[in-house]
């Protein structure tokens, strides 16, 4: 299972992705201050599970230092009032809103103390409408221009995602230099000496499946955040990657690290059964999936 089967639950249709993001945007913008962090969190959520705006958003971002820039663009006024120097050039400013929009979802940057400080008001709710006004709203904006000034280029494209066996990299590019390391069709080989799995490819086919499964749960997850669906997606296609070498070791392995990603943050209901439907397989295996 490669990063391109893993795309493929999710949403491809640009169109379709940008309304969809709109309506969140306006879900976000409408919202009242004390629950509207959950609305970022589904803004960036469609964004997650899109594969056209993930993509581009991906590429957009790769190198881009959130973190000095931001600290570059802030100023006081005549009045030593602090505020953001927010970038007017399109691209830029969509670069800069989208970093923003992710630091705030994975609690890099306390969307309260943000507002206080750079749109401060007597009302929470107008710092609140003062900040989509400046980041959110022209950010769905700008990207929707983006879309529209490629669609040209896009639809003469004879492999619109073939980007996808690239090194998958991670939008938190933008706070640090990490990225992940290259998920490719490349085969992989056993250890020499290591124990091999006894079974019929029939068994390893459903265990395969169920994976398969699991991933499609991951990215229509409205509940994860985008960092979290990441981190769930490769571990995921290493299970998997481990399930085509056969190797019984490293089964084990990358199961225990599934299983343990998976229960950092707890599991949705629908997680939990396919959870199960491994565990019973890898069993089936006789597979120890407890460490």
């Amino acid at each position: 299972m490669n990063r391109k089967h893993i795309l493929s639950v999710m949403e491809t249709d640009a169109e379709t992705s940008l309304k969809a993001l709109h309506a969140a945007v306006a879900d976000v913008v409408n919202a009242s201050y004390i629950i509207v962090t959950g609305k970022v969190s589904k803004l960036l959520q469609i964004i997650a599970g899109s594969r056209p705006l993930y993509e581009y958003l991906s590429e957009q971002t790769r190198g881009y230092n959130f973190v000095e820039e931001f600290r570059s663009r802030q100023f006081r006024d005549e009045y030593g009032r602090p505020y953001i120097d927010v970038p007017q050039e399109p691209q830029e400013q969509m670069r800069f809103a989208f970093c923003l929009l992710f630091a705030v979802d994975t609690n890099k940057l306390n969307l309260e103390n943000l507002l206080h400080t750079f749109y401060n008001d007597s009302d929470p709710n107008t710092e609140l409408r003062n900040f989509c006004a400046e980041i959110v709203q022209p950010f769905a904006d700008n990207l929707t221009a983006a879309f529209c000034a490629e669609d040209a280029q896009v639809e003469q494209e004879s492999e619109p995602y073939a980007a996808d066996a690239a090194a998958a990299t991670e939008f938190g590019d933008a706070f640090s230099a990490q990225t992940y390391a290259p998920v490719t069709d490349a085969p992989v080989a056993p250890s020499e000496g290591a124990e091999m799995l006894s079974a019929d490819d029939s068994l390893l086919a459903s265990l395969r499946d169920v994976v398969s499964e699991m991933i499609g749960v991951i990215a229509k997850d409205d509940e994860l955040s985008l960092l979290r669906r990441e981190e769930l997606l490769l571990v995921c296609d290493a299970f998997s990657t481990a399930i085509g070498v056969k190797e019984t070791r490293a089964v084990r392995v990358m199961f225990i690290a599934l299983k343990n990603t998976l229960l950092v943050d707890g599991m949705s209901d629908a997680l939990e059964e396919k959870y199960n439907d491994l565990t019973y397989l890898l069993a089936g295996l006789g597979i120890q999936t407890e460490e």
